[in-house]
């Protein structure tokens, strides 16, 4: 790409893998699609990607990663996901990077340019009611609209994730803080689930199978699409264990087995003393209790 200019001072052009990800690494908005760390995998995977940053006066305000896919029928589409990385809030930068992006897409033959800022579309709570005084940025897509661009919509599967939950983690000191930060459902959940020996377990080439199983189990059942697992031990092979985090959740079977008997004797003890507490004394509210405990 030769450099081309637009707007006050702006340049666009290449960047390289290091100054893409200092940019990348430090941006507000940084994430793991617009990240060179993933620009290495999807290259690995040989996939058309291209780094480009736009600079005004000679430092880099805006960045990201294109791909470019061609159909069988040759019909090329140029794509920054989850970017690109820049200030929405400034309108004149976000219309001259929208300029030099189409000039770049048109050089490359491409048909159709995509882009989806890595930015909440509308704040919600876990009820899915809407807080737009937390985040709101509608204005925003009506002033892409004016640029030419059409929104998709918020449809979301498992390979375009649109729907996110986010939990700020600011002044939480440990795991059991982070715990009482949920809601009483949650926390019961998570305790039940310590108490039958249920742990996380990073996946890795080795263990792969057993994740990639326990996925496109879930996904068949569930409705949800999936990738191919080359995809992701492509992931696991050329990132880092601190950038791909596989996650499974497993089972120790004897410490289920030990909750579930350790349980069962307690109950059984609560149930006898009950039974003796109603047969002495005939209370309603002990039998009541009894009958809880045995169902």
């Amino acid at each position: 790409m030769n450099p081309t200019k637009a707007g006050a001072g702006l340049e666009c052009g290449v960047l390289s893998d290091a100054e893409f990800e200092s940019f990348a690494l430090n941006h507000p908005q940084n994430n793991f699609i617009q990240s060179a760390d993933f620009t290495s995998f999807q290259r690995a995977r040989g996939q058309d990607v291209e780094l480009f940053g736009v600079r005004r006066n000679g430092e880099l305000v805006a960045a990201g990663k294109l791909n470019y896919t061609t159909n069988r029928w040759g019909y090329k589409v140029c794509e920054c996901a989850k970017g690109p990385l820049l200030d929405y809030t400034d309108a004149d930068l976000v219309r001259d990077v929208v300029v030099l992006l189409k000039e770049r897409a048109t050089e490359r033959k491409a048909a159709e340019l995509r882009i989806s800022p890595n930015l909440p579309y509308i704040a919600r709570d876990a009820d899915g009611a809407e807080h737009p005084e937390v985040a709101d940025n509608r204005p925003l897509v009506a002033e892409l609209a004016g640029l030419g661009f059409e929104h998709q919509g918020s449809a979301m599967n498992f390979v375009n994730v649109n729907w996110m939950f986010i939990k700020k983690l600011a002044g939480i000191a440990d795991s059991e803080e982070l715990i009482m930060g949920t809601s009483y459902r949650t926390r019961k959940a998570i305790r039940k689930a310590e108490k039958n020996g249920v742990f996380l377990e990073q996946a890795t080439l080795e263990t792969l199978d057993e994740f990639y199983g326990a996925l496109s189990t879930a996904g068949e059942e569930k409705g949800f699409v999936y990738r191919e697992r080359g995809y992701y031990e492509q992931l696991l092979r050329t990132t880092s264990a601190e950038f791909t985090k596989l996650m499974m959740a497993k089972i120790d079977i004897p410490a289920y087995r030990k909750s579930i008997t350790e349980r069962l004797e307690a109950e059984s003890s609560s149930a006898a003393e009950l039974r003796r507490e109603v047969e002495e004394t005939g209370s309603k509210k002990k039998a009541n209790r009894l009958k809880v405990v045995q169902d």
